[in-house]
Protein backbone atom coordinates (compact mmCIF):
# COMPACT_ATOMS: atom_id res chain seq x y z
CA UNK A 1 0.00 0.00 0.00
CA UNK A 2 2.95 1.90 0.03
CA UNK A 3 2.31 5.58 -2.34
CA UNK A 4 -1.89 5.00 -2.08
CA UNK A 5 -3.58 7.53 -0.28
CA UNK A 6 -5.57 7.59 3.34
CA UNK A 7 -8.32 8.39 0.93
CA UNK A 8 -8.87 5.33 -0.32
CA UNK A 9 -9.92 3.78 3.02
CA UNK A 10 -13.73 3.39 2.82
CA UNK A 11 -16.09 5.64 4.80
CA UNK A 12 -17.29 2.72 7.20
CA UNK A 13 -13.87 1.64 8.12
CA UNK A 14 -12.94 4.81 8.73
CA UNK A 15 -15.97 5.46 11.27
CA UNK A 16 -15.02 2.06 13.08
CA UNK A 17 -11.16 3.10 13.82
CA UNK A 18 -12.65 6.47 14.92
CA UNK A 19 -14.77 4.63 17.15
CA UNK A 20 -12.37 2.94 18.72
CA UNK A 21 -10.19 6.36 20.04
CA UNK A 22 -10.35 8.46 22.41
CA UNK A 23 -11.45 11.99 21.80
CA UNK A 24 -8.43 13.75 21.81
CA UNK A 25 -7.18 10.85 19.34
CA UNK A 26 -10.38 11.12 17.42
CA UNK A 27 -9.64 14.90 16.64
CA UNK A 28 -6.02 14.39 16.03
CA UNK A 29 -7.00 11.55 13.86
CA UNK A 30 -9.55 13.84 11.88
CA UNK A 31 -6.08 15.96 10.64
CA UNK A 32 -4.51 13.32 8.69
CA UNK A 33 -6.89 14.59 5.74
CA UNK A 34 -10.48 15.84 4.23
CA UNK A 35 -12.11 12.90 4.31
CA UNK A 36 -11.17 11.46 7.60
CA UNK A 37 -12.32 14.91 8.75
CA UNK A 38 -15.99 14.44 7.12
CA UNK A 39 -15.66 11.09 9.16
CA UNK A 40 -15.46 12.42 12.16
CA UNK A 41 -19.23 14.02 12.29
CA UNK A 42 -21.11 10.47 12.13
CA UNK A 43 -23.50 10.71 14.57
CA UNK A 44 -22.79 7.65 15.47
CA UNK A 45 -19.48 8.74 16.72
CA UNK A 46 -21.16 10.98 19.17
CA UNK A 47 -23.36 9.03 21.48
CA UNK A 48 -22.33 10.72 24.30
CA UNK A 49 -20.36 13.93 25.19
CA UNK A 50 -19.10 15.62 28.12
CA UNK A 51 -18.95 19.51 28.17
CA UNK A 52 -16.82 21.73 30.49
CA UNK A 53 -18.28 25.41 30.34
CA UNK A 54 -14.87 25.98 32.74
CA UNK A 55 -12.78 28.97 30.07
CA UNK A 56 -10.16 26.49 30.23
CA UNK A 57 -11.83 24.22 28.04
CA UNK A 58 -13.53 26.89 26.02
CA UNK A 59 -12.31 26.07 22.17
CA UNK A 60 -12.79 22.26 22.57
CA UNK A 61 -16.39 22.74 24.43
CA UNK A 62 -17.56 25.41 21.69
CA UNK A 63 -16.61 22.27 18.84
CA UNK A 64 -18.37 19.76 20.74
CA UNK A 65 -21.76 22.15 20.96
CA UNK A 66 -21.45 23.21 17.12
CA UNK A 67 -20.92 20.16 16.25
CA UNK A 68 -22.90 17.72 18.37
CA UNK A 69 -25.79 19.03 20.18
CA UNK A 70 -28.28 18.18 16.92
CA UNK A 71 -27.58 14.34 17.11
CA UNK A 72 -25.97 13.41 20.80
CA UNK A 73 -27.74 10.88 22.79
CA UNK A 74 -26.32 11.57 26.41
CA UNK A 75 -24.77 15.11 26.96
CA UNK A 76 -23.39 16.26 30.65
CA UNK A 77 -22.48 19.50 30.82
CA UNK A 78 -20.00 20.58 33.77
CA UNK A 79 -20.23 24.11 35.20
CA UNK A 80 -19.77 26.63 37.79
CA UNK A 81 -23.14 27.95 39.10
CA UNK A 82 -21.30 31.25 40.26
CA UNK A 83 -20.01 32.21 36.57
CA UNK A 84 -22.70 34.63 35.42
CA UNK A 85 -21.14 33.75 31.35
CA UNK A 86 -21.02 29.79 32.19
CA UNK A 87 -24.30 29.91 33.22
CA UNK A 88 -25.41 31.73 29.94
CA UNK A 89 -23.74 29.10 28.40
CA UNK A 90 -25.37 26.63 29.90
CA UNK A 91 -29.09 27.74 29.07
CA UNK A 92 -27.59 28.42 25.32
CA UNK A 93 -26.59 24.50 25.55
CA UNK A 94 -30.27 23.31 26.88
CA UNK A 95 -32.19 25.79 24.37
CA UNK A 96 -30.33 24.16 21.49
CA UNK A 97 -31.12 20.66 23.03
CA UNK A 98 -34.34 20.74 23.37
CA UNK A 99 -34.33 20.82 19.67
CA UNK A 100 -32.37 17.01 19.52
CA UNK A 101 -35.01 14.77 19.69
CA UNK A 102 -32.33 11.97 20.13
CA UNK A 103 -31.32 13.22 23.67
CA UNK A 104 -32.34 11.21 26.30
CA UNK A 105 -30.13 11.64 29.09
CA UNK A 106 -28.92 15.13 30.48
CA UNK A 107 -26.68 15.26 33.10
CA UNK A 108 -26.19 18.93 34.65
CA UNK A 109 -23.04 18.98 37.33
CA UNK A 110 -22.81 21.96 39.09
CA UNK A 111 -18.69 22.80 39.96
CA UNK A 112 -19.80 23.49 43.25
CA UNK A 113 -23.19 22.50 45.13
CA UNK A 114 -23.35 25.62 46.78
CA UNK A 115 -25.11 28.63 45.61
CA UNK A 116 -26.85 31.89 46.88
CA UNK A 117 -30.55 31.81 46.10
CA UNK A 118 -30.62 35.64 46.30
CA UNK A 119 -28.21 35.56 43.37
CA UNK A 120 -31.36 34.28 41.38
CA UNK A 121 -33.79 36.93 42.11
CA UNK A 122 -36.26 36.22 39.82
CA UNK A 123 -35.91 32.80 39.72
CA UNK A 124 -36.84 32.91 44.12
CA UNK A 125 -39.24 35.36 43.10
CA UNK A 126 -41.44 32.91 40.68
CA UNK A 127 -40.68 30.35 43.64
CA UNK A 128 -42.25 32.67 46.46
CA UNK A 129 -45.54 33.75 44.23
CA UNK A 130 -46.58 30.13 43.62
CA UNK A 131 -45.90 28.53 46.94
CA UNK A 132 -49.14 27.72 48.97
CA UNK A 133 -49.10 28.17 52.65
Amino acid sequence: MAGESWELIPSVLIVEILSLLSLNDRLNASAVCKRWRSCLFQPMLWKSISLNLDKKFKQRTNFLTAICLRFVRKCAVVFNPHDVEEGRKCMCILEALARNTNIQVLELKPSSNHFHLADYTEFRYDLLSSAVF
